[in-house]
């Protein structure tokens, strides 16, 4: 049996929130009237928030994960090692989107913890399954 094998940087494929807006300043003549909002999350489970040195991380746009899913297609090999990915939960998601191109071609995927001080770690996708894994 032939199988290949192949690696590719994913370059900070996070899932990390990112919750923005912009309020503009209620202006009257002379007289400014100073408004403060409040965002407020009471359920953790219902979400997650991670920083890197205090900065709040983006995700990756649409755009880039369709071009990142499409280099992944025309590489097409049985076993592929991804660097740079935030969680197994991302990876999964990225890996059965439609939309990104890549619509479930890799149906076994396992977490190798890494040392990077970004939460980002090494993940295996197969199309075959895998057995057990060493760091």
């Amino acid at each position: 049996m032939r199988i290949t094998i192949g690696t590719f940087n994913l370059n900070n494929l996070f899932s990390r929130y990112n919750f923005s807006g912009e309020i503009k300043a209620i202006k009257s003549n002379d007289t400014e009237i100073d408004s403060k909002v409040e965002y407020v999350f009471e359920e953790e489970e219902n979400y997650r928030i991670r920083t890197y040195k205090g900065k709040l991380v983006k995700g990756k746009p649409d755009d880039e994960r369709e071009t990142i899913a499409e280099r992944i297609n025309r590489m097409d090999v049985d076993v592929l090692a991804v660097q740079e990915v935030e969680d197994i939960d991302i990876l999964k998601r990225f890996n059965r989107e439609k939309k990104y191109g890549l619509d479930g071609l890799y149906k076994y995927q396992v977490l190798v913890e890494g040392n990077d001080d970004r939460l980002i770690d090494i993940r295996i996708l197969s199309k075959l399954p895998i057995g057990a894994i060493t760091s």
